[in-house]
């Protein structure tokens, strides 16, 4: 169950209340305030890898799934987190944190999540300078 909080800056003192209040008693494969920071800075470097200038990325969100447990788990499931960011003026805020099922063997994954528009244009800067080679 996902609960939308306002955007919250990147700061351990503005996360703290959130993860908690999602965790509950989970700890192990969930997140932490000092975790949802460190992927920032991995979502960021996809940002800017993607080309698209700060303006057109306004409005972007990226995903940061946890890890679940190793393929040697006797269990079935655990509970994870699920963090949504959205990239503002300002740069990446936290959208929300949810509690999320995460299963063995699953990796931690992030990922950017962007509007048609923005993919378009990805793709499109991703080709430029290119000479595209007619088939013969």
């Amino acid at each position: 169950m996902s609960k939308k909080i306002a955007l919250l800056p990147l700061t351990v003192e503005a996360l703290k209340q959130p993860v908690a209040e999602h965790q509950g008693n989970a700890l192990r494969w969930t997140t932490s305030p000092r975790q949802i920071i460190e992927a920032a800075d991995e979502i960021e470097d996809l940002r800017v890898a993607s080309k698209l200038p700060k303006s057109m990325s306004i409005g972007m969100e990226a995903v940061l799934l946890t890890a679940g447990p190793s393929q040697a788990y006797t269990g079935h499931q655990v509970i994870g987190s699920k963090v949504t960011y959205r990239y503002t003026k300002s740069g990446w805020r936290v959208a929300s944190v949810a509690r999320e099922t995460r299963y063995p063997g699953q990796r931690e994954k992030v990922a950017l999540v962007v509007t048609a528009e923005q993919a378009a244009e990805i793709q499109q800067r991703s080709i430029a300078g290119m000479i595209i080679k007619q088939a013969a």
